[in-house]
C-alpha cells in the first residue's frame, strides 16, 4: 500500500487485488448463503476490514518488529472477524472453512 501512494501506476493493480480478496473472503464467509443482499454487504465489509487491517498491521510491524505485538494483534483481529462472521451466518456452523 505505501508504494501505491508513491507510485500511482500501482493503484489499479492493488485495487484489483483488493476486489479479488473481497470476492474470495465473501465466498468463505457466506458460502452458499450469498443470496441475501444484507449478508453479502456485511460480509464484504468484513473482507474490506480484514484487508485494510492486515495492511496496517504489516506497516506497524515493519516499523518496529521487536516491539510490535504481532501475535496478539492478529489474535484480536481473528476473534473479532470470527465472531462477526458467525453472527452473520447464525452460529457455529459456518461454511466449514473457518476455524472454531
Amino acid at each position: 500500500m505505501p508504494h501505491a501512494y508513491r507510485d500511482p501506476s500501482l493503484r489499479r493493480r492493488i485495487a484489483v487485488l483488493n476486489q479479488w480478496h473481497v470476492a474470495t473472503s465473501l465466498a468463505i464467509i457466506v458460502g452458499d448463503r450469498a443470496d441475501s443482499a444484507e449478508l453479502t454487504r456485511s460480509a464484504q465489509a468484513i473482507a474490506h476490514l480484514v484487508f485494510a487491517a492486515v495492511d496496517g498491521i504489516e506497516l506497524h510491524y515493519d516499523m518496529d518488529p521487536a516491539g510490535y505485538p504481532l501475535d496478539e494483534v492478529f489474535g484480536v483481529l481473528l476473534r473479532v472477524v470470527l465472531a462477526e462472521s458467525r453472527r452473520l451466518i447464525g452460529g457455529e456452523g459456518t461454511t466449514g472453512v473457518m476455524p472454531s
